[in-house]
């Protein structure tokens, strides 16, 4: 399991199969095309050629050899002229690459005949002059065929050979004392020619492979980001949706999460790998702000969850043991990040404070709070404070904002309500964390208090009465960090009805290094483990499955038939009974990559 991750993708994207044929047959049809425009170029320098070597016999040959030979020329010209612009202007080559290189290289072979027949013909009548030019002229040809032909090293090597062969044919039987030598060189040359042609050739070969390759990767990217414009479009369709939704009925948007869920998902894991694979900068800079369009869709999706959940009656208090010095000493790592970015001072003065509460509950009043104060807070300074008071906690979140006036402090715990912010922009927040803070306190039986004066700031004090417990008798020093998740290798069966969070959670797996079986129902996962001849490793399938049918009775069912196997589920309900009665793990919608990573290593590990 130590291979490395490869991103392959597949079904959308470019299928495995064929890949190996397609980018052989494209780089075989672009060195077609290459070597068709350079023989293009090659009719007016030939036909000169020509013309002069038919000076040079027009006194020493036969005019009837000599016209032959010259309309065996330029019939050999032109017919490869018209073979070049069919495969250029029809794209032949494309269709057939084997065959026309077939072709192509036949049509050379014919030119390197009937330009080397020139030796044997004329140059035993040509007085030695005369036949040292003809013998220049001929390993010129050679030698400048390899611009022409140099693409498709096979087509130099047809034309090349039979030329030198025919010119050395030519010398050893002239009769010249110095022919042994002339024959050395003309092997010499050839040899050192087609030495150059090969090694050209290969070169060539590869810079055409990188560009294929690197189109191949335009490509992608570009289908990449067409998926997450898709994917962005539906989730801000659904957010417009679950907002007008959730200002009438909370109930609605509770029972539709997990339709609203989907895009979100896919969104998220498709942005994630588009930043990962990337190494273009215009391309992640567009990742990035799509991440942070993804990030606030999530927040305003999450908040609107809460609201659901909490006109549902579906959100239940977990309280235990919580340090809450350090909890604030938690929180305030990030807020005081962003206060420094306002150039704001963060000040933090909590005692050693054990309560009993829901942590969670608890953390995530005291974010909303402080969210709002350095949202709010231009300059000056955001304070944290806790302290006890007999069995009571006493927390508060103070700011030296533009305050809020007396008249306006009970609507800021109203949904959507926000003071300073009429043209509704969305870096200053939804309008709804101080609305779940009220509900939350009134949930868990707390009380909240606002003290503002405009021009000076605001104070919220947060009371938590008889919350105060005492702390552990043995506290376990913090764990180290774990190292990243290695999950290279891993067979992952995956059941998703939804196209897009299908293909998304393939190609994250993919680039993870792990062997994805992707599946949309029950019928297909059977299949796909029947191709596959054996279990996966991890099992993870969505709930809510197309049909009525769903993930928690598909993950039985194939435990029993195909034995056991680690199983998960990808849930985008937030109210529904059957999470609540299942042992399966469980990953809420939209899941981040870290933690789908983490959760199929700790799946395959039996964890």
């Amino acid at each position: 399991m130590s291979t490395p991750p490869a991103f392959a993708p597949a079904a959308a994207l470019a299928p495995e199969t064929a890949g190996a044929g397609e980018a052989a047959h494209r780089l075989r049809a672009e060195q077609l095309a290459l070597l068709c425009r350079q023989w293009l170029r090659a009719p007016l320098p030939v036909l000169a050629t020509v013309a002069f070597i038919a000076y040079l016999g027009w006194q020493h040959a036969p005019h009837a050899v000599l016209g032959s030979w010259v309309a065996l020329m330029v019939a050999g010209v032109v017919v490869r002229v018209r073979l070049c612009r069919a495969v250029l202007q029809e794209g032949r080559a494309a269709r057939q690459p084997e065959r026309w290189s077939r072709a192509l290289t036949m049509a050379s072979g014919l030119m390197g005949v009937l330009t080397g027949a020139a030796a044997p013909l004329f140059l035993p009548g040509l007085p030695p002059t005369e036949q040292a030019l003809l013998t220049m002229l001929l390993g010129c040809w050679g030698a400048g065929a390899v611009a022409g032909n140099g693409s498709f090293p096979p087509a130099y090597y047809a034309f090349a050979w039979p030329l030198f062969a025919l010119l050395a044919l030519a010398w050893l039987f002239s009769g010249q004392e110095a022919y042994v030598w002339v024959l050395l060189m003309v092997l010499m040359f050839t040899l050192l020619l087609s030495s150059f042609v090969r090694e050209n050739g290969a070169m060539l070969r590869g810079a055409i492979e990188l560009r294929l390759a690197n189109q191949k990767l335009l490509e992608t990217k570009e289908q990449l980001i067409g998926l997450l414009r898709g994917a962005y479009d539906k989730a801000d369709a659904a957010r417009r949706s679950a907002e007008q939704a959730s200002r009438s009925k909370s109930q609605f948007l509770a029972s539709a999460s997990h339709d609203l869920r989907q895009p979100l998902h896919a969104l998220s894991l498709l942005t994630a790998l588009l930043n990962d694979l990337s190494t273009d900068g215009r391309v992640r800079e567009v990742g990035r702000h799509i991440g942070q369009s993804v990030e606030s869709l999530e927040r305003l999706f999450n908040a609107l969850l809460d609201l659901s959940k909490l006109d549902a009656g579906a959100l239940a208090a977990e309280p235990r043991q919580i340090d809450l010095a350090e909890l604030a000493r938690r929180i305030s790592v990030d807020y005081r990040a962003k206060a420094a970015e306002k150039s704001l001072r963060y000040e933090l003065e909590c005692e050693p404070i054990w309560l009993y509460a829901d942590p969670i509950l608890i953390e995530r009043i005291l974010r909303n709070l402080l969210e709002n104060a350095v949202r709010f807070t231009d300059a000056g300074h955001v304070a944290l404070r806790a302290a006890r008071v007999g069995r009571d906690a006493i927390i508060t979140v103070a700011d030296s904002g533009s305050g809020i006036p007396a008249a306006e402090q009970t609507r800021v715990f109203e949904e959507f309500y926000q003071l300073h912010n009429p043209g509704r922009d969305r870096s200053k927040g939804l309008g709804l964390g101080l609305s779940i803070v009220r509900r939350l306190v009134d949930l868990l039986g707390y009380r909240i208090e606002l003290a503002s004066t405009p021009g000076q700031g605001t104070v919220f004090t947060l009371m938590l009465p008889g919350a105060l417990t005492e702390a552990p008798a043995h506290e376990g020093s913090a764990a180290p960090a774990a190292p990243p998740a290695d999950v290279a290798g891993l067979r992952v069966l995956v059941i998703e009805d939804d196209s897009e969070a299908r293909l998304a959670i393939e190609l994250t797996l993919r680039s993870w290094g792990c062997e994805p079986l992707i599946a949309a129902s029950l019928g297909e996962a059977r299949a796909a483990l029947a191709r596959a001849g054996g279990r996966p490793d991890v099992l993870l399938s969505d709930l809510r499955l197309s049909n009525g049918n769903d993930g928690i009775a598909a993950i039985h069912i194939l435990q029993q038939e195909f034995g056991p196997m680690p199983a998960a589920l990808l849930s985008g309900d937030v109210l529904g009974g059957r999470l609540h009665a299942t042992s399966l793990p469980v990953l809420h919608k939209p899941v981040k990559p870290e933690a789908l990573r983490e959760l199929v290593h700790r799946l395959a590990r039996g964890a």
